[in-house]
């Protein structure tokens, strides 16, 4: 099985968040099962840079690049080269384009080209998965992610030369759905199609046009990263206006859980605790929990729980849910410790929580991931209210380290955290609510911290989230078998009636 797996990050070589990190552990668990994953990626500044730092060999030139869209007629190259983990990489160098100090903006703002951006990238991809299948190498499957690779499967779908061998199997993954690719109307031509791809059944999206839509109309399975995200993002409140296309195309729509690095989020050999520990001897988890009281100048007894809390500062995440709580959250004589980064105003209200609680609630603002590692090891909890999460891997590292979650009941978090006070057979994993509400949330708190006074309870629990396998096998598994599913129908279909399209539209 060859698979094209099309991304615009990819760990450690450039990730600005979940994207990233999943294509840079996805693609060695599927290898590992013997499956021939080759990365395409943009040659980025801060990728040669990692590339160079890395040690690794140079990527070689393989050919010339050049599309003119919209227009803008832009050479540029496409090299090869062995990335981190023995991966094969495609990167597509285009300096006008990528050579830049960010992937998709600076200071906060977005490039104003990125529309071009990523459709010069789309269609790198595309002759490159042409080009294998011209020479007898071709992809069983070009696996896109996200809206910057939206318009390959568009591409691949609908300009397969006469003549040419059958395109190979589409499937495209949504990460977060909020995140459509969405650019004027006047920016179409950029994209290099017909005018008459700009309408509402194909890529126009309330008047302007949608990278991710082109894939959502045209990909043979549409993957997402959680089961009950995939069923959320069917409904008005979670489809963001795509809905009905969603239910239009649920039937090759899968969510397939998101995992963890299992052996670096270990707190058995993590280096960046105060003392490792595992689920059968937790005494250094006695250590970690002094170490961040410290660590944080929290002014509360041992035998007062803290709450930790690892996010980005944002409104999807809730944390203005925990501001709104905070007096009833504190009442239970607890310290709290945030550590995350985001929207100013929700920064600078943080701030001013941890001044006016000082002693009892501290923060630091920033993204510090050897500190995220210590919250995990040194809190009791660990709370992640978010308003919606497509899957979330905080809950998962939290109950690696041994601090259960406490959760509001949405996406990736009503899959993975199992509620304890629901849960008769003893398999409960964490303290669930139900809306994204400040009472809500701070009766969930009342619950986890009054399970936590029961000390014999509280540790069989603990132990119950360490024993959780979130290891990248079963989503390596999960995605190994829909390839296989979906290569076998595409050379079906390739024998029969061309296709031109997922959607039939």
């Amino acid at each position: 099985m060859r698979v094209l797996w099309v991304s615009s990050e990819m760990a450690p070589l450039c990730a600005t968040g979940g994207l990233g990190e999943v294509s840079g552990a996805l693609v060695p668990a599927l290898r590992e099962r013997g499956l021939e994953v080759e990365v395409v990626l943009p040659l980025y500044a801060r990728v040669r840079r990692r590339w160079s730092a890395l040690g690794i060999r140079s990527p070689e030139p393989v050919q010339p690049l050049e599309f003119t869209l919209g227009g803008h007629r832009l050479r540029g190259r496409w090299l090869r080269g062995v990335g981190p983990g023995g991966v094969p990489m495609h990167l597509v160098d285009c300096p006008a384009l990528y050579d830049r100090g960010g992937l998709y903006g600076a200071a906060g703002v977005a490039f104003p080209d990125n529309a071009l951006r990523f459709s010069w990238f789309c269609r790198a991809a595309a002759h490159i998965a042409r080009t294998g299948a011209q020479q007898g190498r071709g992809y069983d499957v070009v696996h896109g992610h996200d809206w910057q690779a939206g318009l390959c499967p568009a591409i691949l779908a609908l300009e397969t030369p006469e003549h040419a061998p059958p395109r190979p199997a589409l499937v495209h993954t949504i990460h977060n759905l909020a995140y459509l690719g969405t650019f004027p109307a006047e920016s179409f031509p950029v994209t290099g199609f017909d005018w008459e791809q700009f309408r509402w059944q194909r890529l126009e999206y309330y008047g302007q046009v949608s990278y991710l839509k082109a894939a959502l109309v045209y990909a043979d399975r549409i993957t997402t990263v959680s089961p009950s995200y995939a069923r959320e993002i069917c409904t008005p409140a979670y489809g963001e206006g795509l809905e009905g296309l969603l239910l239009q195309r649920r039937e090759v729509l899968v969510g397939i859980l998101n995992g963890i690095d299992t052996e670096s989020w270990n707190p058995a050999t993590d280096p960046e605790i105060a003392a490792n520990y595992d689920a059968e001897d937790l005494t250094g988890k006695m250590v970690c929990r002094e170490a961040l009281r410290r660590e944080f100048e929290l002014e509360i007894p041992l035998e007062r729980p803290v709450i930790g809390i690892v996010s980005r500062l944002v409104h999807q995440k809730g944390i203005d849910l925990v501001l709104a709580a905070l007096d009833e959250l504190l009442a239970h004589d607890l310290g709290i410790v945030v550590l995350g980064t985001g929207e100013p105003e929700l920064e600078g209200a943080v701030r001013e929580a941890a001044s006016r609680y000082e002693g009892r609630m501290a923060a630091r603002i920033g993204y510090d991931e050897p500190l995220a590692r210590r919250i995990f090891a040194g809190a009791d909890l660990v709370l992640i209210p978010s308003r919606y999460e497509p899957c979330g891997l905080t809950q998962m590292q939290a109950m690696r380290y041994g601090s259960p979650p406490i959760v509001r009941r949405t996406g990736g978090l009503a899959d993975t955290v199992v509620p304890v006070e629901r849960d008769a057979s003893g398999a409960g994993t964490g303290f669930v609510f139900e809306e994204p509400d400040p009472g809500q949330l701070a009766d969930a708190v009342a619950r986890a911290v009054g399970l936590w006074h029961d000390r014999r309870s509280f540790r069989r629990l603990l132990r119950r989230c360490m024993e959780q396998d979130w290891s990248w096998d079963r989503s390596a598994s999960r995605y190994a078998a829909l390839y296989d599913e979906v290569a076998t129908e595409r050379r079906g279909a390739a024998a029969g009636a061309p296709s031109t399209g997922g959607a039939g539209v």
